[in-house]
């Protein structure tokens, strides 16, 4: 029905010929990587109707994201759920698209069996501008835990630099049970770094839109990553009231 309305205001408009399409500019991720791969889908399910001509911008991530929402230079966007700004009514959200995990690698040689291990280590908190690095500098803010120093490396980087010694821990947010989890395992004797749920508690007190998941249960201790969410959220005035359900109704093919 709204598809159909679209078209009868742009016959009512007495365009002679075929209205062009709304641009839209998709704010995803690192080129090739989960979510730059999930706004070229979305722009494929919404130029399917051409109403919509769509771009998947390729960018640093969820905070850089929000920054071009802002700034105009895009009116859609991939955001995880703890980036955006809770205390702003400006932000839309207009569907969740899925579900994710914090994960931390650690050397099996390192010694480093808790999150509280990270203490005076070296960590990898991925990209400026990434809501990776965001949402490490959180967790490391809320456990109290200090680096003795931080790297920036990208994700496509990150399991040489811990196999070459060169960072004590590395991190990526990925869906829950993502092919790329085994790929980054393989890379070098390395496993997962799981979060005590006394110490998951004081991540999740800083954020309200992160949840449990549990990973591993050993005897009578459980073992849980952070989970978050990933939305594809607008801007006020970045896109015509109008396009927020025409966006959603499209969008209803995806999971």
């Amino acid at each position: 029905m709204k598809i159909i309305w679209r078209v009868i205001i742009f016959i009512a408009m007495g365009s002679a010929a075929v209205a062009s399409p709304e641009q839209l500019n998709i704010a995803t991720g690192s080129a090739g990587w989960e979510y730059n791969r999930t706004g070229e889908r979305i722009c494929s399910i919404l130029e399917k109707e051409d109403l919509f001509h769509c771009k998947a911008m390729v960018t640093r991530g969820s905070l850089q994201n929000i920054e071009l929402l802002k700034d105009g230079k895009a009116n859609l966007a991939l955001s995880q759920s703890d980036m955006i700004p809770n205390e702003s009514v400006d932000f839309v959200s207009l569907k969740t698209l899925s579900r994710q995990a914090l994960y931390i690698f650690v050397r099996k040689d390192s010694g480093i069996h808790g999150i509280r291990d990270l203490m005076h280590k070296r960590i990898n908190t991925g990209p400026v501008g990434s809501g990776l690095r965001g949402t490490m500098n959180r967790v490391l803010e809320a456990t109290g835990i200090v680096p003795s120093q931080t790297s920036d490396v990208t994700a496509a980087q990150e399991a040489s630099l811990l196999c070459r010694n060169q960072t004590d821990a590395i991190s990526f947010i990925l869906e829950l049970d993502a092919p790329q989890v085994g790929e980054i395992e393989k890379t070098c004797p390395m496993r997962r770094l799981g979060f005590s749920r006394q110490v998951l508690e004081e991540v999740m007190r800083s954020n309200a839109t992160y949840y449990p998941i549990k990973s591993v249960s050993s005897g009578r201790t459980d073992v849980y990553a952070v989970g978050l969410y990933v939305d594809l959220i607008t801007y006020r005035g970045a896109l015509p009231p109008e396009d927020h359900q025409l966006i959603v109704d499209l969008l209803k093919v995806m999971p």
